[in-house]
């Protein structure tokens, strides 16, 4: 047991502190801890009143009354998590543009909106249909041949 622990201790751990080090992956761990997990606990709380943890066939009227009511709400408390979870890739890419600004000594809003115009430039579909398969931003000037080039003539 000593040796599988003087291994991890003598090869592996120097190889996760450097992984851990990088300043990439600081900020994508630093961006999840600062920005997403408030966002994450939100939506779960509300993913709990709307599924509440009882038996679905309680024969208590309290709890009988409880799931009732969450059966009810139900469509109403998922926009809740719906929202809080889907806006996490957003604050994954504003926050980890935002931290590894901070190391770089940059202007930290800024890039933080640049992040997030990105995401959404390369990630949200157009109204470009090809046989029911949207086309992202990204792949629509996949054909495109420009009319002149920016060559430089002495």
């Amino acid at each position: 047991m000593n040796r599988l622990l003087a291994f991890f201790e003598n090869c592996l751990m120097p190889a996760f502190v450097s992984f851990a080090d990088n300043r990439y992956i600081r900020a994508v761990r630093d961006a999840f801890i600062t920005y997403t997990l408030p966002m994450i606990i939100a939506g779960s709380f509300f993913l709990i009143l709307a599924f509440p943890p009882i038996p679905p066939h309680s024969e208590q009227p309290f709890f009988q009354s409880i799931q009732q009511w969450a059966v009810t709400y139900r469509p109403m408390l998922s926009i809740p998590f719906t929202f809080s979870f889907g806006l996490m890739a957003v604050w994954v890419a504003f926050g980890t543009a935002v931290r590894l600004a901070e190391i770089y000594n940059l202007p930290g809003f800024r890039s933080g909106l640049t992040a997030i115009a990105a995401l959404l430039i390369f990630s949200i579909p157009v109204g470009i249909y090809d046989q029911l398969n949207s086309i992202p931003l990204s792949k629509m000037l996949d054909n495109f041949i420009p009319p002149y080039d920016a060559t430089v003539i002495e």
